[in-house]
């Protein structure tokens, strides 16, 4: 089960937070690339490594483009 994230959610704690509230049957989030945002950020935002992004989106640097859609495993 994927799910976005509102766009107008910002900072760690409130990412942190709405990933704690969902129903364990989520597996994963879809994160929206924003601008100025790297791999390193997105990986440290929801507490994973950037490689493991970098597996899940079979993504072959770490290049990411505004609005590129970013699926983040919370399960593992």
């Amino acid at each position: 089960t994927a799910r976005n994230l509102d766009p107008g959610e910002s900072g760690k704690q409130a990412k942190r937070q709405q990933i704690a509230n969902d129903s364990a049957s989520d597996q994963y989030f879809v994160h929206t690339v924003q601008k100025g945002e790297t791999l390193a950020e997105i990986a440290d935002t929801y507490d994973v490594r950037p490689r493991d992004i970098t597996r899940w989106n079979n993504l072959t640097g770490s290049a990411l483009r505004v609005g590129q859609k970013i699926k983040v495993n919370i399960s593992e």
